[in-house]
């Protein structure tokens, strides 16, 4: 039986939330037209694919590989698409509209049931299940230029001994000042074009509690001398890792520049930090020598980092959008720039067949400093370790970052489909993912706590119907067949079922 867990907030935090919450209090009194301040967090695998279909194919001018992502900037990037569409952009259109239906609601709430009958970590974008079961309840607002939402979750049979039974990720408040989105919470990221993995910040982790800042909408530079950049955003995060084995309260200070200087080739750089905590000081000079990066000056404080950047540019052969994407995060640093990459690549291709919107990809990870698939030798067992922050880039004992953790390699393919026009919204995919997971048999990754080769085939479908609410439920139902070098075979069901009440 997995630990149970309880997470004391400090002092400090618990002054700086009720800061936080006056001040928005006051702005909910303000009646004036504001943009929403509303957040839609990484996890959503059906938004994420439809947003990703309209921007790829010029119908809206939208990155989508930012989350959590404002609804500011979905909006802004609606009301400006093209007039002319497809059959098949109508269809993707009004999946947008349901899904953002759900996020817009003044007030309300809903209950969610998730189970992963397999009990595997998360592999991909979709809102993961850590656990053998999960069971949430929430109630969520929004009004003016405030929103927010406090969700409560149960897990039965946690996937590691380190996770709580009981947690409040999803749960934020939020305020749109100035074009801003000021959040304090526990929401799931996912930063990177990647679609089964991001290297620096995904969700294959529980999220990690904190307080952010986000640009609500992407325009570029009024000034001729930045106009050139493109449709801009920007993200600062500074948080605190729960439940650490070695170094307890560790914190973390993130931040991402993206940019999109050419139509359809867009541009991002990313920064995590840990810092403080036991290992080092919590006070603002120890997070000045963290900003600054002077991990290795012995006269500043300690701190561990990965930062790098990555691109995305799409081709319209015949209308249909062929993207090709990278990441590349440096795990170390000399002369104050990341050194010892870690590598991904993909591809992705869309089109229409048989009335039906497809939306196909290839993807590769490496995870081995330095080993760009094996180009070179690389640099085994430092991706994602530090010598003083003993529990790594993993949080409760699951990557951080990729869910393979350091020093894997796993390549993908997999495919959306999507009926024009379908009454209940179907939604099909089909995946395939091999990974050789954790050869040095590193204990921090819980995850996969020993070298391993696994294959993973997943089907998978999803859809929307009506059960006790005026809103649709949306229902995910996968079969996934794991086939594990320790464990050997095993079938499992992985469902969830969103109803909003």
């Amino acid at each position: 039986m997995a630990e149970t867990h309880t997470y004391t907030r400090s002092s400090g935090s618990s002054k700086l939330a009720g800061a936080m919450a006056a001040a928005l209090a006051i702005l909910a009194s303000s009646q004036a037209q504001a943009q929403s301040a509303v957040l839609v967090e990484a996890g959503n695998e059906r938004l994420r694919d439809d947003l990703q279909w309209l921007a790829d194919r010029g119908v809206i001018q939208l990155s989508t590989w930012s989350w959590p992502l404002p609804l500011a900037a979905i909006d802004a990037a609606l009301a400006a698409r093209r007039s002319v569409l497809t059959a098949a952009d109508r269809d993707a259109l009004a999946d947008v509209e349901i899904e953002l239906a759900r996020q817009r609601v003044a007030l309300g709430g809903g209950v969610a049931l998730r189970g992963n009958t397999a009990s595997h970590p998360a592999m991909g974008f979709e809102a993961p299940v850590r656990a053998d079961a999960e069971a949430s309840a929430w109630i969520e607002g929004t009004r003016g230029p405030v929103a927010g939402r406090l969700q409560v979750r149960g897990l039965y049979q946690p996937l590691t001994s380190r996770q709580s039974n009981f947690n409040l990720e999803g749960s934020y408040i939020a305020g749109n000042v100035g074009g801003q989105v000021l959040w304090a919470g526990q929401l799931a990221h996912w930063w990177g074009p990647g679609q089964d993995g991001s290297l620096i910040w995904s969700n294959a982790a529980l999220a990690i509690p904190g307080i952010g800042l986000k640009r609500g909408q992407e325009r570029p530079f009024e000034t001729r001398w930045l106009s050139w950049l493109g449709p801009w955003s920007y993200e600062l995060f500074l948080g605190q890792m729960l439940h650490n084995q070695f170094a307890s309260g560790t914190k973390v200070f993130s931040m991402r520049f993206q940019v999109e200087p050419l139509p359809r080739f867009q541009l991002g750089f990313s920064r995590l930090i840990q810092w403080g905590g036991s290992v080092g000081g919590d006070g603002l000079d120890a997070l000045g020598d963290a900003i600054l990066g002077r991990s290795n000056d012995p006269n500043g404080a300690v701190n561990n980092e990965i930062a790098g950047f990555d691109l995305r540019y799409t081709w319209l052969p015949g209308g249909n959008p062929l993207t090709l994407y990278g990441q590349f995060i440096g795990e170390d640093e000399a002369n104050r720039a990341p050194t010892e990459y870690l590598s991904l690549v993909g591809l992705q291709f869309k089109h229409t067949w048989a009335g039906a919107r497809l939306q196909w990809y290839l993807e590769s990870a490496d995870t081995m400093a330095n080993r760009f698939f094996g180009l070179k030798d690389g640099t085994p067992g430092i991706a994602y370790r530090h010598s003083q922050f003993l529990d790594g880039m993993y949080h409760e004992g699951l990557p951080i970052a990729h869910f393979m953790g350091g020093d894997g390699r796993a390549n993908s393919i997999g495919v959306s489909v999507a009926p024009v026009q379908n009454p209940y919204r179907v939604r099909y995919g089909a995946r395939y993912l091999r990974a050789e997971v954790n050869p040095g048999n590193q204990t921090v990754n819980l995850a996969f706590p020993a070298a391993d080769t696994v294959k993973l085939a997943e089907l998978s479908a999803s859809w929307y119907t009506r059960i006790l609410s005026v809103r649709a439920a949306k229902v995910h139902l996968g079969l996934s067949f794991l086939d594990s070098r320790n464990t050997g075979r095993d079938t499992g069901v992985k469902f969830g079922v969103e109803v909003p009440l």
